[in-house]
């Protein structure tokens, strides 16, 4: 139960960050709009280049702070998997016996272990790297269409909350991660 909230709660927290991008993200391309509106092949402008940049900095510094947090959470969470693991069993023994602790270190490589597959980093980064080239599309998509402002703008943040909702899905992954890494970490401490 608590494990299911820490995920629960941490994964809205992983929201914020991304949120802020893409309300930042859809001020950038409403600029954009503005800006370009009656120009021919408005893609190929300088202030449709320099949007895309400044999109991609937002995402890649919201990924960044999604990242920092998971990192961290990731290490908390071993750390209170590994303490609980020693609880349960020491309350489950009919005989007192003495644990040994999972050592630190051991706790913190749990943050450089793949996740199904991939390190953390490149799960934070795979979001603004899905969130930029989702906008870019959306936005090359519509303006080479002359597609209404309302429909380009729909498109992006329908992009935007997918990439709102990936960095939920990763940090929650990292905790289950986590606890199970500091439960099998606990379990060869004390294999004796």
């Amino acid at each position: 139960t608590y494990l299911e909230r820490l995920k629960n709660g941490e994964g809205r927290n992983a929201r914020a960050p991304m949120m802020a991008a893409a309300k930042r993200v859809r001020s950038i391309v409403a600029e954009l709009l503005e800006e370009v509106a009656g120009t021919v092949r408005p893609w190929e402008s300088p202030a449709h280049a320099n949007a895309v940049v400044r999109i991609a900095q937002e995402l890649r510094a919201a990924a960044g702070v999604v990242h920092g947090q998971a990192s961290d959470l990731v290490l908390r969470a071993a750390r209170l998997e590994a303490e609980w693991q020693g609880v349960l069993l020491a309350k489950s023994l009919p005989v007192q016996f003495d644990f040994a602790r999972v050592p630190e270190a051991q706790l913190a490589a749990l943050v450089r272990r793949p996740v199904d597959g991939k390190p953390l980093a490149d799960w934070t980064d795979g979001i603004a790297q899905f969130g930029l080239g989702g906008v870019k599309e959306a936005l090359n998509r519509g303006l080479t269409r002359g597609a209404p402002v309302g429909e380009i703008a729909a498109e992006i943040r329908s992009v935007l909350d997918v990439s709102t909702r990936a960095a939920e899905t990763i940090t929650r992954t990292a905790v289950t991660h986590a606890s199970s890494g500091a439960r099998q970490e606990f379990a060869e401490q004390n294999a004796d």
